[in-house]
């Protein structure tokens, strides 16, 4: 079970950060230690404009949590095919040259 950290600051993980914002979103606002610094905008935003309940706010901390989770693996396999596509290049490229290779 996780430990929702008494402060903003004692707040290590983003798992930490995200509890803590849900535990504490009935009293926090704009001006609060987490909105200035960006990363979680989009919640204050959406409870703004929607106001969201517990619940709802922490369906929603998952769909972002999904999302990026799936744009980190779009971004590593798009890493990899690119690897992948230069490794097999420089194969090619040592093979056209044994063969474009002039006897001495």
């Amino acid at each position: 079970m996780w430990l929702v950290p008494a402060e903003w600051d004692n707040c290590k993980t983003e798992v930490e950060r995200l509890l803590y914002l849900i535990k504490n979103m009935h009293k926090l606002n704009k001006n609060s230690k987490p909105y200035p610094e960006g990363n979680y905008r989009e919640i204050f935003e959406a409870t703004e404009s929607e106001n969201l309940v517990a619940e709802d706010m922490v369906l929603y901390s998952q769909s972002l949590e999904r999302l990026n989770s799936m744009r980190a693996r779009i971004d590593y396999v798009a890493e990899q095919a690119l690897l992948q596509g230069i490794e097999k290049g420089m194969e090619k490229g040592r093979e056209e040259e044994k063969y474009l290779r002039l006897p001495t």
